[in-house]
């Protein structure tokens, strides 16, 4: 644990993982090469809209919820959270007080009839909203990820990327400084 207050707890999760290599030189003699990898998931329990968040997760977190279960004395339930990743832009935009550009969105389900479907990734240097809402006139489909892209306090180039699973990438200097303003405005989006 790194941190404990009222509203939070936060803290870092350190996994093992041991991976055993068997190399087999030219006269047929086997060694057995042992490597230990540790994976780090930091990660913030709060009473606030995410209440479970995971910072740099590696890919699969099986292994920390199953912790976090035991810890809890399986009392403790998890759940994925999904958002609009375009109502979560907004509230963004609203937020920061000005416009993004938006340099891609990948879309899925979208409905060519006869059930038919496709999924694509719409990008470009220049806003792709209107071309996305050219595709999918009066198609259904669904937007699970939006990618865009702003200027920090700092006047350095920021690419935010927002999924549907309430995930949220971010790149480029100054980025440090999004992590308050994403989190509130995917609570706003959440609770809207």
């Amino acid at each position: 644990m790194q941190r404990v207050r009222d509203a939070f707890v936060e803290g870092s999760f350190a996994e093992r993982v041991q991976y055993a290599d068997n190399l087999r030189d030219p006269f047929g003699n086997e060694t057995t090469i042992v490597r230990e990898v540790y994976r780090n998931t930091d990660f913030t329990i709060s009473d606030e809209t995410p209440t479970l968040e995971l910072r740099d997760p590696p890919k699969s977190v099986q292994l920390f919820v199953n912790s976090l279960s035991e810890v809890s004395d399986f009392g403790m339930s998890i759940s994925r959270l999904d958002v609009d990743p375009i109502a979560w832009m907004v509230s963004l935009q609203e937020a920061l007080g000005f416009r993004v550009l938006v340099d891609s969105m990948h879309l899925s389900k979208i409905d060519l009839g006869d059930g038919i479907a496709a999924k694509i990734v719409v990008s470009g240097p220049k806003d792709v909203r209107s071309a996305v809402r050219e595709l999918t006139a009066k198609k259904k489909h669904v937007v699970e990820r939006i990618g865009f892209r702003l200027n920090s306090s700092e006047n350095s180039m920021v690419k935010i990327s927002l999924a549907s699973m309430a995930s949220a990438k971010v790149d480029g200097s100054g980025a440090a400084e999004f992590s308050k303003v994403l989190r509130s405005s995917l609570a706003a989006t959440v609770h809207r």
